[in-house]
């Protein structure tokens, strides 16, 4: 009788010890980096002349997205302007989804009043890069 109650102990202390490693296995995904960027206009003097100018988030420049590699980003962008809008992630490498870099013909423009979510992962890439409007002369 004491060598099933050894052995079930075991069995119990295995089963313990394994179901922590699954916990670690179940965590061991990609980092996910979620984030709202809001286009609107505001007047302001970046050149020492008052002008009307394209923000995001009322920043001019707009903010940081900090994020490592592999990080899978969810950038949701609402286009509070009076035009069409489309944003171009430079420089990052769009693998198997160039649907969502941002320039015409691979993206429709965001209409003014809606928002659009732009799902991708910076995949194995180090460094920095820019997203900037690619319309028009939102670019300049």
């Amino acid at each position: 009788m004491a060598a099933w109650s050894e052995i079930w102990n075991k069995f119990l202390l295995l089963c313990f010890l394994f179901s922590g490693q699954l916990s670690t296995l179940c965590f061991a995904a990609d980092p996910y980096h979620t984030d709202e960027l809001v286009y609107s206009y505001r007047t302001l003097s970046p050149l020492g002349v008052s002008q009307q100018v394209i923000v995001v988030n009322d920043q001019f420049p707009g903010p940081l997205v900090r994020v490592t590699t592999n990080y899978n980003l969810i950038l949701n962008v609402k286009n509070k302007l009076d035009e069409d809008l489309l944003v171009n992630w430079e420089g990052i490498q769009m693998r198997h989804n160039s649907w969502e870099d941002g320039v015409r013909g691979t993206n429709c423009p965001i209409p003014p009043g809606w928002n659009f979510t732009y799902k991708f992962q910076v995949k194995d890439q180090v460094g920095s890069f820019f997203y900037h409007p690619s319309i028009n002369f939102q670019r300049a």
